[in-house]
């Protein structure tokens, strides 16, 4: 099934992806956060996020500068 994000929902998804980097310091790999995120969108009774819709959430705060990007770890 095709996610599609509604604008509540992508500040949603960016805000838990915010908080899951800034919660470690040391940095967290990608594939940790997209499962993190999943997580809390069954948990809200959504689909899981596909990978280049994370992508692109990703990106959009990589340039933002929310937190950096090292060998697939994001870092705050």
């Amino acid at each position: 099934m095709e996610h599609i994000f509604l604008t509540g929902d992508i500040q949603v998804g960016k805000s838990t992806l915010i908080r899951r980097v800034l919660a470690a310091p040391e940095g967290v790999s990608r594939a940790a956060v997209l499962a993190d995120l999943n997580t809390a969108e069954a948990a809200a009774g959504r689909p899981e996020v596909e990978p280049p819709l994370f992508d692109s959430i990703v990106a959009d705060l990589l340039a933002e500068g929310f937190f950096r990007e090292e060998n697939d770890t994001l870092t705050p």
